[in-house]
């Protein structure tokens, strides 16, 4: 059996600083992540609202392009709203970075 490396020997201050800067970036990889989360989640529902609204088209008898031109124009402006800051902040906070 080979001898076991040394252990290196730091100070108490190199210690802290090491495990404060991990516990900044684990602190900032779980932000990063829970952010594109939010942000995929909102694009998805988008897609899923606008697929629901088509698929209703051709699932309802009595439902006309008329009733679907005016339910996308109920449900799509807010949703982009919501998008659109989501994604602007997701992309300003990286970019600041």
């Amino acid at each position: 059996m080979h001898p076991a490396p040394p252990i290196p020997r730091i100070s108490l201050d190199e210690r802290a600083e090491r495990e404060t800067l991990s516990v900044h970036e684990h602190v900032a990889r779980r932000r990063e992540s829970f952010r594109q989360s939010i942000s995929i989640l909102t694009v998805g529902s988008m897609f899923l609202v606008v697929m629901l609204s088509f698929v209703s088209l051709w699932c309802i008898k009595d439902f006309a392009f008329a009733d679907l031109k005016e339910l996308l124009h109920i449900l799509i402006p807010p949703i982009i709203g919501i998008v659109g800051a989501v994604t602007g902040f997701y992309f300003g906070e990286r970019n600041m970075t």
